[in-house]
């Protein structure tokens, strides 16, 4: 082999070296990148969770939660605001739920969808769930919820 021939060679390893390199950067960069939104959505679940807990466990932090979400529902009784807020926390429920299906999260993705719109198409009918479901910030959960007679 001629010396432009080792020349060219050393180029194109080189070359091959840096775009491996930079793939390699990328790759690490996206996988970083959906780890961290991955772990900030649990970590807002873990939060939503404490706060679940801690609103049902004292009558008067679930009437003062309830009072700053439906200031206008100030009358309702206890037992009301206790259903509305366990609505809260399934809508939470099916919401984590659906995400981990579109992000193919959950194994048998779709018996998890069909049992989760089930769930949906019977919780809908319930008109306190229905009226906590336009607080719903998940779009697609939304439009089905409202989809349903």
């Amino acid at each position: 082999m001629s010396q432009d021939t080792y020349q060219l060679l050393d180029l194109i390893i080189a070359f091959l070296s840096v775009l491996t390199t930079a793939i390699i950067a990328w790759v690490l960069f996206d996988a970083g990148k959906k780890s961290e939104k991955q772990n900030y959505s649990n970590e807002l679940k873990n939060l939503w969770t404490q706060i679940d807990s801690t609103v049902l466990s004292n009558d008067l932090l679930l009437f003062e939660a309830d009072k700053m979400i439906h200031p206008n529902k100030i009358g309702d009784s206890i037992e009301v605001k206790r259903r509305r807020w366990i609505c809260y926390m399934l809508q939470n429920a099916i919401a984590i739920t659906q995400t981990g299906i579109t992000k193919k999260l959950i194994p048998d993705e779709q018996n998890v969808q069909k049992s989760l719109d089930k769930t949906l198409s019977t919780l809908a009918k319930n008109p306190e769930y229905k009226e906590v479901s336009e607080y719903c910030h998940e779009k697609e959960l939304k439009e089905k919820c409202d989809a349903i007679v």
